[in-house]
């Protein structure tokens, strides 16, 4: 959730010379910071509320320090008032935050600015960060759109010109009174601290009435983002030789007749597998209720799934019947994979219209993916592809090393295209469904407009849709195996018990372990979904994939990573 506002004490500006100094030094010094305070600290400010109507009527004059709406208040910094434009009241609601890298789903540099994308759905920007001992201490900015339709009052903040000239003028008076009576009392050389000076003290009070907070909080002096950025590392993909994963396996909820799920661990693909951790995570819940993981390893109730109003390819054809269910029929472009010929895309587009309900603050973005190669190899094969294509003087998309483990979804706003979430994949895995939290607070249209520009021929999606009722966490009980059919039992189990290191490995394909997890009971009058939980490393060893495999003990240790 969006962090409270955070109000900033202004810093008093410095009144004066602290040290001593004589009556000529004196008179001086306080004429020249009363010709600075004099030209801000006299200025009278006017707060007044207007009904939302008027404001749709005729935008207002001055700055829009407040909006209330039939839901909320919310309060814009006065040096960063909000506007009206194109039909809504647009604005920054400022705020401390400290992130936890971990949490971050997506960070894309704009000017001096950064974009991030939470995993929890929530998109802000970074206007400055510091380093802190476990998180990172930013000055963050919530982009709010409020259509004028919802705006039920608005308060301005305007200058008062008649008050402020006429404050002006007055207390030019009281100063040059106040160096008068100062001169009177000190000496020509007397040592004299201009803060106990009466033109001191005026002075200070003018300082005091120019800072005016304002209930939207300040604005925190600029920092450089550089610190966050540089935590945006790029690797080189097409040189990696082990891919880690978070698996969700759905299993069967009716246990054995001795009441224990026996679950197989399998090499499914062409690439050794090695298991760091399993876990049987079980989830009861009223019938009905559909439940899933979502990228932070929680487990989510599900209700309500809308499937698609319309679903185009980059081409305009539809491909409404590839992605409205899941029924493993799956959407990959075109169908074809991208070759070296002029004409070859460099990128697939679909995009996605949903029905929005008006009251729709926030959606869960449901989608059952996967990538047709591992991403060390697509990486590998999409260098060599621009390779071949410059030596014909033809010129290739480069793809970023994000694009190979993560898929960006587009969100059409009032502030037009945005990144919405960002999807992962786990290489060419059985694909399962993910809810992903997407916040809509900033789209203006009665319909939800998704679009997905992935890599030519690397992603597969079978099913996308929103639920709108997001009902939250759901509770699940984890659970630890506690017998398997291999006769390394007890190597295997403390092998699967903790994200440590020590590996399952599953060199060959089609290789598996049986691993048996006692079943909880079942909670009165609920349903129960089932899933197992992996770590997993993959090895994609590149050329020699195709020669024999190394032999090696079912369990070992994690070898270190060169």
């Amino acid at each position: 959730m969006m962090p409270e506002n955070v109000v900033e004490e202004p810093k008093a500006m410095n009144a004066g010379n602290r040290g001593r100094t004589g009556r000529a030094k004196l008179m001086s010094g306080a004429a020249c910071l009363a010709a600075a305070a004099l030209s801000v600290s006299c200025a009278v400010y006017r707060v007044k509320e207007l009904d939302g109507k008027a404001v749709a009527a005729k935008p207002p004059k001055g700055k829009i320090v407040s909006v209330t709406t039939a839901e909320k208040m919310i309060d814009f910094a006065y040096k960063d008032p909000a506007r009206v434009k194109d039909g809504a009241i647009v604005g920054n609601v400022h705020a401390s935050l400290a992130l936890d890298p971990f949490d971050i789903a997506d960070m894309t540099k704009a000017d001096k600015l950064l974009r991030v994308v939470y995993k929890d759905g929530d998109r802000f920007m970074v206007l400055s960060s510091l380093k802190a001992t476990d998180k990172i201490l930013c000055h963050v900015a919530y982009p709010q759109y409020i259509p004028l339709e919802d705006v039920v009052s608005v308060k301005l903040k305007s200058a008062d010109t008649a008050a402020s000239i006429l404050g002006s003028l007055v207390g030019a008076v009281l100063l040059v009174g106040a160096l008068a009576v100062d001169g009177a009392v000190y000496g020509e050389d007397e040592e004299v601290d201009v803060g106990d000076t009466l033109s001191g003290g005026l002075i200070s009070a003018m300082v005091d009435t120019w800072a005016d907070p304002g209930p939207g909080g300040g604005i925190k002096p600029g920092r450089s983002t550089g610190y966050l950025m540089a935590l945006k590392n790029e690797t080189n993909t097409a040189e990696v030789t082990e891919f880690w994963v978070l698996e969700w396996t759905p299993v069967s909820p009716a246990p054995d007749g001795d009441g224990k799920y026996r679950v197989a661990i399998v090499n499914a693909t062409g690439v050794p597998r090695g298991v760091d951790e399993a876990k049987l995570v079980v989830v009861d819940h009223p019938h009905g209720l559909a439940v899933g993981p979502d990228i932070q390893g929680n487990i989510r109730a599900i209700s309500g799934l809308v499937p698609p109003l319309s679903a185009t390819d980059g081409s305009g054809v539809d491909v409404m019947s590839l992605v409205r269910d899941r029924d493993d029929v799956f959407w990959r472009g075109r169908g074809e994979d991208p070759g070296p010929d002029p004409a070859a895309r460099p990128r697939d587009e679909i995009i996605l219209e949903f029905p929005k309900p008006k009251e729709a603050r926030e959606a869960l973005l449901v989608v059952n993916a996967a990538n047709t190669d591992w991403p060390p190899r697509f990486a590998a094969a999409a260098l060599e592809r621009a390779k071949a294509r410059a030596e014909g003087d033809q010129v290739d998309v480069v793809y970023q090393d994000w694009e190979y483990s993560k898929l960006k979804v587009g969100l059409l706003t009032g502030f037009g295209w945005q990144t919405g979430q960002v999807i992962f994949a786990g290489g060419p895995l059985a694909a399962g469904d993910m809810a992903y939290r997407i916040t809509l607070g900033d789209v203006c249209s009665d319909k939800v407009t998704l679009k997905l520009s992935p890599p030519a021929g690397y992603w597969l999606i079978d099913r996308l849709a929103l639920a709108f009722d997001d009902l939250g966490f759901i509770e699940y009980d984890l659970v630890d195996a506690e017998g398997a059919a291999e006769p390394e039992v007890v190597d295997v189990l403390q092998a699967l018990a903790v994200e440590d290191g020590s590996i399952v490995f599953l060199e060959a394909p089609g290789q598996e372990t049986v691993v048996a997890f006692p079943a909880p009971p079942l909670k009165d009058g609920l349903g129960r979904t089932v899933f197992l939980r992996t770590v997993s490393c993959y090895e994609t060893r590149g050329g020699d994939e195709a020669a024999a495999p190394r032999r090696r003990p079912l369990v070992r240790e994690k070898e270190p990573v060169k």
